[in-house]
């Protein structure tokens, strides 16, 4: 079976890589062995992929963990996170193919250079976005590291690694700025698992059951276990007999954004939207509906803007903040009458994975 297996890596968190896990699922399920490693990955992928025959997970050892880094030179650093790469390639890799995400494109793109033209396997990238516009979001635009970091990502793969190599992209915008770098990619759209759909009532109302108490705001005033904020059981009549669950018809609207809460999402944006609304709400002439908005996912902002919202004094505007798990995410999204990416391109040329049909 070793002509047909497949390392993929991601060398960062495995959890914020929906897209490159997708793909891993999709190869073990058309018979390929899959191996996935990346940064916490025994830990972060194993809930949504334990029923996936095929495919392993492999810890890559994350060196910022490591305290004594922080104190340490970015050459040192480099260093070190290329030795601890290199070392777990050596260690683990058996396949023949290497299907690696970018960005992170440092040092991930020296390492595999060296170790594919050692061993012979064949390197596929898949170009998320640019690394060093991402950069660019924490520094100076056009500043000493970003141009360090563009000549290790692009300039590097249009020296050593566009010949040889399969490049995948997430858009034709990104297609087409990659050829300037002589990358020849071909594009690879987003595309959401099977298990993304519109959520029947009963699987509804089963969700906010559970997650009521946890979310107040999920939960009816009345506190009865037959209904919540967005759905009940409505007993028939005698000659019908049973009962049915059913959507309410004064429920509040459940708008869903998933965050990162990162430069990358520009969350104080939709807090100035929420405060237009409110205002907007509050007019005794309006009959704009009471909204819940819930916010999924964590990241390093996130303990900052729950600092803002709880200073806020919304009257028609409750805002959670759920982390899911992998079989209830899907459930929840599917509830959500409205759905909004928060998405800030750093290099303008990708697609925000969260959005359907158009990008924003």
């Amino acid at each position: 079976m070793l002509q047909t297996s497949v390392h993929v890596i991601v060398l960062g968190d495995v959890t914020r890589s929906p897209r490159i896990l997708r793909q891993a699922c999709y190869l073990a399920n058309e018979g390929y062995t899959v191996t996935v490693s990346g940064y916490d990955a025994s830990l972060s992928v194993a809930a949504k992929t334990k029923n996936m025959n095929g495919l392993d997970l492999v810890n890559i050892p994350d060196p910022k963990k490591y305290l004594f880094l922080s104190s340490l030179s970015l050459i040192v650093k480099f260093i070190l996170h290329s030795f601890f790469f290199l070392f777990h390639l050596i260690q683990h890799c058996r396949s023949p193919v290497i299907l690696v995400q970018s960005p992170p494109a440092v040092p991930t793109f020296l390492v595999l250079w060296i170790f594919t033209r050692i061993t012979g396997k064949k390197l596929i990238i898949d170009w998320h976005n640019y690394g060093f516009t991402l950069l660019e979001l924490t520094t100076t635009r056009g500043g000493f590291l970003p141009r360090v970091y563009q000549m290790l990502e692009l300039s590097f793969a249009s020296r050593f690694l566009s010949s040889n190599v399969e490049h995948l992209c997430v858009s034709r915008a990104l297609q087409k700025n990659l050829l300037r770098w002589n990358i020849n990619a071909s594009v690879y759209y987003d595309r959401a698992p099977d298990d993304f759909a519109s959520t029947p009532v009963d699987a509804a109302h089963e969700l906010f059951t559970r997650l009521k108490t946890e979310y107040p705001a999920l939960s009816d005033q009345v506190g009865s276990t037959r209904r919540t904020r967005f759905t009940e059981v409505i007993t028939l009549p005698a000659d019908c007999g049973g009962q049915i669950t059913q959507w309410r018809t004064d429920r509040p609207a459940l708008v869903l954004s998933s965050c990162s809460w990162t430069p990358d999402d520009d969350f104080t944006m939709m807090i100035e939207a929420l405060d237009r609304y409110n205002e907007r709400a509050e007019k005794s002439e309006s009959e704009l509906p009471h909204v819940v908005f819930a916010v999924t996912g964590r990241g390093p902002l996130k303990s900052y803007y729950e600092q803002l919202i709880r200073e806020k004094c919304w009257t028609h505007v409750e805002v959670i903040m759920p982390w899911l798990t992998p079989e209830d995410y899907p459930v929840f999204l599917g509830c959500a009458d409205v759905g909004i990416s928060l998405h800030r391109s750093s290099s303008g040329l990708d697609l925000p994975m969260k959005v359907c049909c158009f990008s924003v």
